[in-house]
Parts: structure tokens; C-alpha cells; sequence
């Protein structure tokens, strides 16, 4: 199969601290969260359309489980969107 690199963006305007954050929309939302995930070498875009993030203790980890919408970057626009779950931490 082919392998991708990707990076993902975690947006937090007006952290709060700690805690459990509703993720919305990128470009439509209040919402002080939002994640994108790119494709390292062709560019291609997704975003978060809905989903919940949460940031431990030590306010460098979590966990996030996210839907994300294409936004650009292929010639053929994927169909389907993305979910993306799990933990991360940033180091």
C-alpha cells in the first residue's frame, strides 16, 4: 500500500485550562477548539465539523475523537470525511 504523512492541527483559542472542549466547524465556529489534519506532501485539507477534545492535567495531552470535513488540496475531492480518534501529546 502507499504511505502518507500527515500533521495534525489542534487550534485553541482562548484555552481555558484543562478539561473537556466540544470541537466545531473551523471557519463557522465560536468555539474556542478546532483540528485539521493535512496531508504532509500533496497539501490535501480536512477540518473539524463536530466532535469533543479533551486536554489532561499536565496541559500537554488528551484525547480527541473528531469528524473532519474535506476542505481542498486534491484534484479528485475524496468522498468521505474523517474520523479521528485516540490520544495525543504534544513534546
Amino acid at each position: 500500500g502507499n504511505f502518507h504523512n500527515y500533521l495534525l492541527y489542534l487550534n485553541i483559542d482562548g484555552y481555558t485550562g484543562p478539561g473537556a472542549y466540544t470541537v466545531h466547524a473551523s471557519a463557522t465556529s465560536t468555539s474556542p477548539f478546532a483540528v485539521g489534519i493535512r496531508e504532509y506532501d500533496g497539501g490535501a485539507l480536512w477540518e473539524s465539523s463536530a466532535g469533543t477534545l479533551t486536554v489532561a492535567s499536565d496541559g500537554r495531552s488528551g484525547t480527541l475523537n473528531v469528524f473532519l470535513i474535506y476542505v481542498g488540496g486534491l484534484v479528485t475531492p475524496p468522498s468521505l470525511g474523517l474520523t479521528v480518534s485516540g490520544r495525543w501529546t504534544c513534546r
